[in-house]
């Protein structure tokens, strides 16, 4: 059942979904940060590794790693500025692609080499599990809640003292 004011708890956690959606935003935007860098300084690290020799047929590491690092950047712009629904979606978009294009890069290597194990894509389907926590997080977001109406009279009714006056008005015996 949803909270008043816009205020709905998250599924597994006892987070608002707000919160949830924000925070996880943050751990990828780290990660995918962190793994930009890494493609862009260590490219040689990543081109002796044969589980990547797929992708970066594709393109360079040092290419793959601008796409993470841009990504993650979006990110964590994204998490700062979360009401900011066209931000979320363009930034959850790009994390999309790359994320689905890497898992089934791996999935492709897991199917067609014996020697390969599937940690690499089941990795990746978890990147895919939490950007998709996210994005039916920002729904819950862009919800928000109406105004709260102060205490007391509308405009141009009586208040309260001035009913009380009148209805002591109203007993008084009438003035001769």
């Amino acid at each position: 059942m949803a909270e008043p004011h816009g205020h709905y708890p998250a599924r597994r956690l006892d987070l608002p979904a707000f919160a949830s959606g924000k925070t996880t935003l943050g751990v990828l935007s780290a990660a995918f940060t962190i793994f930009g860098l890494s493609l862009l300084f260590q490219a040689h690290r990543w081109a002796s590794t044969p589980a990547y020799h797929v992708l970066l047929q594709i393109l360079s590491a040092q290419s793959w790693g601008a796409l993470f690092l841009a990504s993650g950047v979006s990110m964590g712009l994204a998490c700062w500025q979360f009401q900011r629904r066209w931000l979320l979606i363009g930034c959850l978009t790009l994390a999309f692609m790359l994320t689905n294009g890497w898992m089934l890069a791996f999935v492709v290597r897991y199917l067609t080499s014996p020697n390969t194990t599937p940690e690499t894509w089941v990795s990746w389907a978890v990147f895919d599990y939490l950007l998709v926590r996210v994005a039916l997080s920002v729904d819950f977001v862009s919800r928000v809640p109406a105004p709260a109406v102060q205490p007391g009279p509308l405009p141009g009714e009586p208040g309260p003292m001035a009913i009380a006056e009148a209805r002591e008005a109203s007993r008084a015996p009438p003035a001769a």
